[in-house]
């Protein structure tokens, strides 16, 4: 079975992150990727858990997990290959849909989430040579992660669990002088999110803390986000947008700061970025 993992492994990551400079070499390694999940779907199908071993969730769903996960939502930057409802592949989509309803640890921490994936799409090797079609990927990719993230911080806290809220602050805590610098650092990724200067320090900071009454006390937050100014509304909209699951926190978590950080967004905007319930 692992013998198994490491071939489709290699193949996975040879279809997206390998550099292949023309479109008849990708097209040509994708078909033959199309095959190992033919066979990947076959093993899962043999199954008596919607898992690789009849016994359930176990360390093959675990090796298999990292890119795949990536690959559900970056793969069709690259190659049409749509993982998730492909009815080609109908225990692969099973095996997705047992990780996130099944295994609690999954979505609670390590799972990342559609906007981190999409976000680093530029970052993907093999960029040079494309065609325009995959051009056009890449482009889209991009506008859809821009989507996902406006969405997230039109959200209001109150529509959030408060379990959530409540770990996305501690998690913001144990990580908050280097979120504070990143914001007023040189940019070494994502270069085309402006970073602020050194001397706008002070306003990440504060800016930070207006998030964090948001999601913590809605009975004072509207008094706390009164009077954010422009350069707060920019660094939290450059925090929310920095944020990467699960690098920083699980999925869950990152939706509600990126909540809070709307409402501090929404505030120094005079409410112009009105937050809606989904």
């Amino acid at each position: 079975m692992m013998d198994e993992v490491q071939a489709n492994m290699i193949s996975a990551v040879r279809t997206v992150y390998g550099a292949v400079n023309t479109t008849e070499e990708l097209a040509a390694i994708a078909k033959e990727f199309e095959k190992d999940l033919d066979k990947m779907d076959a093993i899962l199908g043999e199954s008596k858990s919607p898992f690789f071993l009849d016994s359930g969730f176990s360390v093959v769903d675990c090796s298999y997990v990292p890119i795949f996960e990536r690959l559900a939502v970056q793969l069709p930057s690259k190659v049409p290959i749509e993982l998730r409802g492909n009815e080609r592949w109908p225990h692969l989509n099973a095996w997705f849909d047992a990780l996130e309803n099944e295994v609690p640890a999954y979505q609670g921490r390590v799972q990342g989430d559609a906007y981190s994936w999409l976000a680093t799409i530029s970052m993907l090797p093999g960029q040079s040579g494309m065609s325009l079609t995959r051009e056009n990927r890449t482009e889209a990719a991009q506008a859809e992660a821009r989507e996902l993230l406006r969405a997230q911080l039109a959200t209001p806290p109150s529509a959030i669990d408060l379990a959530h809220r409540q770990q996305a602050v501690r998690a913001l805590l144990a990580n908050y002088q280097a979120v504070v610098k990143d914001a007023v650092s040189e940019a070494k990724t994502q270069t085309y999110l402006q970073r602020l200067e050194s001397e706008h320090a002070d306003e990440v900071d504060r800016a930070l803390r207006r998030a964090a009454v948001a999601l913590l006390d809605e009975t004072t937050a509207e008094a706390k986000l009164q009077g954010a100014t422009e350069v707060e509304g920019k660094a939290a909209q450059l925090v929310a947008a920095r944020l990467c699951v699960p690098r920083d926190m699980g999925p869950l978590q990152a939706a509600a700061l990126r909540s809070g950080l709307g409402s501090v967004a929404a505030a120094a905007a005079g409410s112009q970025l009105v937050q809606t319930a989904k």
